[in-house]
């Protein structure tokens, strides 16, 4: 039976990124991928920001737009235009981005197993033990292994508040390269929002085109019918589970989740590559500290304090955007002039999106009453 130091189950970004990390100090890391291929499929909408790139580790040549503003539509049809002359997030090949991160992975050292599920992982004689396509034995394992971590779910950690289910398809679109378009309304998606991102290439305009709904509500009814409305054809569609609310506890005495696994995902927009690289870095720098004899774990609570409480301001966002219905909505469109639309822009972060939500409500403090509004 092979002895890891660490096994590492999923090898999306925060995955492979914390093989890299222990690999790189020259830990015995094995990373457990269900799929045949890194990257694959891709059910992302890969808008991130440019510290995502720097995070990961990898070239710049997996981005391929730069996206400079939105517009953004109330249930009622209302347009507003936000963004500026700046770069406020890029559009990455998810796949290449994948493949990339776990390739410094390997280069440090770190092994892959491809085509391997984990199905039972426990506990025994002060290591772990996973079974798949054969018994590994680890000293500590980590669960990268997305929304439904199977991981998380035989060692019992506490669910996510909530769960998104989302569907998105490529198709051939005539849009502005540089601006995204954003749609609200329970028409459109209900608890979520709908968008379309540009993504120019050889083959002519396309645009990966998508939406997502909250519990309580299939998506692909709502997606055909957004389709329809913006008159994009139906291309191949893929499918995903966004976990929203971080899980109330993610480690344990010899067991970690990072990611998606921890549900450690913006509830404002559902992207999750930038929290689970923070996550990652912290986490190889915890179990460092453990396979080097130290007696307790810091990963929970540094997290928290670097990026939790930002993960939690935007669960408090959430809960008022789910009390809106549609005409609360637009009247908040309605009352968007050039000033609020220029704090925005001086101030919109997609990764940080509570420091636009603190200046707004600073520097135009009629916003409150938004919050309020019995309808």
């Amino acid at each position: 039976m092979m002895w890891y130091d660490v096994v590492i189950v999923g090898g999306g970004p925060a995955g492979s990124t914390t093989a890299r990390m222990l690999a790189s100090e020259g830990y015995h890391v094995v990373v457990l991928e269900e799929h045949e291929r890194i990257g694959r499929p891709v059910s992302c909408a890969g808008l991130v920001t440019e510290r995502v790139i720097k995070l990961a580790g990898v070239d710049s040549d997996v981005i391929i737009n730069t996206i400079k503003g939105a517009d953004v539509y109330s249930p009622g049809g209302k347009k507003i235009k936000i963004g500026d002359d700046r770069t406020h997030a890029v559009v990455i090949d998810r796949e290449k981005f994948d493949k990339d991160v776990a390739e410094t992975a390997m280069a440090e050292g770190a092994k892959y197993k491809f085509r391997w599920k984990a199905s039972e992982v426990h506990e025994k004689n002060d290591g772990i033990i996973v079974k798949g396509k054969e018994e590994i034995r680890c000293s500590y394992l980590v669960g990268a292994d997305g929304a439904m971590s199977t991981v998380a779910k035989c060692f019992g950690f506490p669910e996510p508040k909530e769960y998104i289910r989302a569907v998105q398809t490529t198709v051939p679109y005539e849009m502005q390269e540089e601006t995204v378009k954003i749609f609200f309304g329970n028409t459109i998606a209900p608890g979520f929002f709908a968008w379309i991102i540009p993504v120019p290439g050889p083959g002519g305009k396309k645009a990966r085109i998508g939406l997502g709904v909250g519990e309580g509500h299939g998506p692909n009814e709502y997606f055909m019918n957004f389709l329809k409305i913006i008159e994009a054809e139906k291309g191949k569609m893929s499918a995903g589970v966004i976990p929203l609310g971080i899980r109330s506890k993610f480690s344990g005495k010899n067991v970690f989740l990072v990611g998606d696994a921890a549900a450690q995902v913006k509830a404002t927009s559902g992207g999750g590559i930038y929290p689970g690289l923070l996550a990652a870095d912290i986490l190889a720098t915890s179990l460092k500290e453990l396979l080097e004899g130290g007696d307790s774990c810091s990963y929970e609570n540094e997290y928290m304090k670097k990026f939790g409480k930002e993960l939690k301001k935007g669960m408090i966002m959430r809960k008022f955007f789910l009390k809106a219905d549609d005409k609360k909505i637009d009247k908040i469109f309605d009352s968007l002039d050039s000033r609020i639309l220029e704090t925005i822009n001086v101030y919109g972060d997609v990764d940080y999106p509570s420091k636009v939500a603190r200046e707004l409500l600073k520097k135009h403090p009629g916003l409150l009453k938004f919050l309020f509004l019995p309808f």
